[in-house]
């Protein structure tokens, strides 16, 4: 008598950057009769790959573009994700099946977005205004020094979330408030400083004349662009960081 075994899967989670390559392996164990993997995502999207050793046959309804081989799939059961998108969160397992059995594997796959930041000085209102648009989940924001300040959260259609954090400065403060941001998808939390522009370029704009000044970056490891808008009609401060994709 023959029993077929089927042990039991074994799951990991794995996190990603949007627009980032991702590689999910699977328990590749030889002899192999076959070996699959199936999508389920979280918009709804179910699909699959195959192979078929004996026929050396494969198979799937997925897109190349979603996931696809890494390699010969006789040789590496790896799957390959060229390009992580929001839509393509969810679980994704693999199956081998050999004359011992089938072993499975899961991996719950969550997607990572960057957020924008930005920081605001209304002298108007005497309120500095910290955002962090578009992130996935959503970015963590604090101040410095500790004082009144609120923070709101609101869920954008494609998934992200927007935090606005608006802190009242008070007049001793001055240009030492500091907005600290994290967010998952950056290696390390990133701070924004009023009347401190210790970043890569300073772009200004005064009176339709377009200036480049070019300063020390801040690490090599760190580029951020900085854009400097001075109005002098509004009274208003205001630099914006288009921080990139900072997770190995």
């Amino acid at each position: 008598m023959v029993l077929f075994l089927y042990i039991l899967p074994g799951k990991s989670k794995t996190d990603a950057v949007v627009g980032t390559e991702v590689i999910l392996t699977c328990p590749h164990q030889r002899p192999m009769i076959m070996v699959s993997w199936n999508a389920n995502l979280k918009n709804g999207t179910v699909c699959y790959l195959s192979y078929i050793s004996d026929r050396n046959q494969t198979g799937g309804n997925c897109s190349e573009d979603s996931m696809c081989w890494l390699s010969r799939p006789d040789k590496d059961s790896t799957l390959q994700i060229k390009s992580a998108q929001i839509s393509s969160e969810g679980i994704y397992k693999c199956s081998t099946a050999t004359a011992d059995g089938t072993f499975s594997h899961e991996h719950n796959l969550t997607i990572l977005v960057p957020p924008q930041a930005s920081l605001i000085h209304d002298d108007i209102n005497g309120t500095a205004i910290c955002k962090a648009v578009a992130g996935k989940p959503a970015a963590q924001i604090s101040w410095s020094p500790g004082g009144e300040y609120n923070t709101k959260s609101e869920n954008l259609l494609n998934g992200t979330q927007t935090v606005t954090s608006i802190y009242k400065v008070n007049n001793s403060e001055g240009s030492k408030v500091t907005c600290f941001l994290s967010h998952p998808a950056w290696k390390e939390s990133f701070r924004l400083s009023l009347g401190n522009p210790k970043n890569h370029f300073l772009c200004l704009l005064i009176c339709g004349f377009h200036s480049l000044i070019r300063f020390p970056e801040r690490s090599q490891d760190h580029p951020l662009f900085t854009h400097f808008l001075l109005s002098t009609r509004t009274s208003l401060f205001s630099h914006v960081c288009n921080l990139p994709y900072m997770k190995s």
